[in-house]
């Protein structure tokens, strides 16, 4: 009998819809970077990511802080590839401070304050972080206030970090003695005129 010849091709399989799990990653800043976890691959597999689905690399996105939905290509031999995403969410981290300090003071006619920081508690042991109060009398005259304090971070770190809320603290401005004020007294033999102490001095 003849030989006959037939054409005939395979194609490529889909992977089943649960053979790849893609977690996302949210949490509060811990001091390491976290991406998107991918489970279910096989030695072989090909896994590409991209943060704006369009370029893709070989390098798992990963943040300390911020927010990213991370796309996945996963290219297996014989098989179409699969695709899917996950996010990454991570908050920066809430720092506190308790025992703030502002000193009273004598008047002087400004609403300077003299402001001691408390403990901050939060910042992780490994990162340069600084916290700065600052704030002022509400006015310069004398007097028991509440004074508004508030704080500023500052160092490597600080972006992954939110400052202290805002605080008040009690302090007074108490009378400053008046200097520089001279008496001068008089002596001499009458003249016909009266004559008095002077005073020097005053504002």
């Amino acid at each position: 009998p003849a030989t006959e010849t037939f054409t005939a091709s395979i194609s490529k399989a889909d992977p089943a819809p649960d053979t790849y799990t893609l977690t996302g990653y949210t949490e509060t800043y811990d001091g390491a970077k976290h991406g998107i976890t991918v489970t279910g691959t096989e030695p072989g597999d090909t896994i590409l990511y991209s943060t704006d689905g369009v370029t893709y690399s070989g390098i798992a996105p990963e943040l300390f802080v911020g927010s990213a939905t991370v796309s996945v290509k996963i290219s297996r031999p014989n098989y179409n590839d699969w695709t899917g995403s996950a996010d990454i969410n991570i908050t920066p981290k809430q720092l506190t401070v308790s025992g703030t300090a502002v000193a009273n003071k004598t008047y002087d006619g400004t609403t300077g304050a003299v402001i001691t920081l408390g403990a901050v508690d939060g910042v992780i042991d490994t990162d340069a972080v600084t916290v700065t109060p600052s704030g002022a009398f509400p006015s310069a005259n004398v007097g028991d206030y509440q004074v508004a304090v508030t704080y500023a971070l500052s160092g490597a770190e600080a972006q992954y970090y939110l400052a202290p809320a805002d605080d008040t603290c009690a302090a007074s401005i108490t009378a400053a003695n008046i200097t520089g004020v001279t008496l001068t007294g008089y002596a001499g033999t009458y003249d016909g005129d009266e004559h008095g102490i002077t005073v020097n001095g005053t504002e």
